[in-house]
């Protein structure tokens, strides 16, 4: 696997980062780590987790708007197929579907977003519905604190629970560990990230 991006910092040596992890050094002393670092085995994530971090990187050829099949689990995949942009997009990312009924969807938009959101953008988002679906759409949309997790809210769990594998992979692995030890290193923090991360 890959590594996230780390530094790792020692009183005795310049930072060593994981982009020269590609090297591979046999029977390396503690003071030969700190120029040429061992790749980190890094336990392979399971196939729920790949899912996941996939869902939002790879794109899909289509997307089936299909009305029975609508929720609040999945409305933040309708939001990203969505012909949006702009403040509905900004709103319709920040809006938790609470219920379909029939032709009738109740949304709860998140007060961060209460001063964008005007009955224009809801109209918006309704006719693009209407549009997507070929149904006659009525959509009810309030600002209040969402009742269910927000496209938004999801993508920024996401990122959370990746930074958080990152650095739990990189604080046990045993070459870090090592390090730590022997030359009082220690990780910089906010220094490591999930690959395919910015920043």
């Amino acid at each position: 696997g890959q590594l996230p991006e780390s530094l790792v910092e020692s009183e005795h040596s310049a930072p060593i980062t994981s982009s020269d992890a590609h090297r591979s050094v046999n029977n390396a002393g503690a003071a030969d780590l700190l120029n040429n670092p061992l790749p980190v085995d890094v336990q392979e994530p399971s196939a729920d987790a790949v899912l996941h971090m996939e869902e939002d990187i790879i794109p899909e050829k289509s997307f089936d708007f299909d009305w029975q099949q609508l929720s609040g689990l999945n409305w933040w995949q309708w939001v990203k197929h969505l012909p949006l942009a702009g403040m509905p997009m900004a709103i319709a990312l920040n809006s938790a579907l609470i219920s379909r009924h029939e032709n009738q969807l109740v949304m709860d938009v998140d007060p961060g977003q209460g001063a964008l959101f005007n009955d224009a953008q809801r109209k918006r988002i309704e006719q693009v519905l209407c549009d997507v679906t070929g149904l006659p759409v009525q959509l009810l949309m309030h600002v209040q604190l969402p009742r269910g997790e927000t496209p938004h809210q999801r993508r920024t769990r996401i990122m959370a629970e990746r930074f958080a594998q990152a650095g739990h992979a990189i604080m046990e692995d045993e070459i870090v560990q090592n390090l730590v030890s022997e030359f009082e290193a220690h990780i910089i923090e906010g220094s490591i990230r999930p690959i395919g991360s910015a920043g």
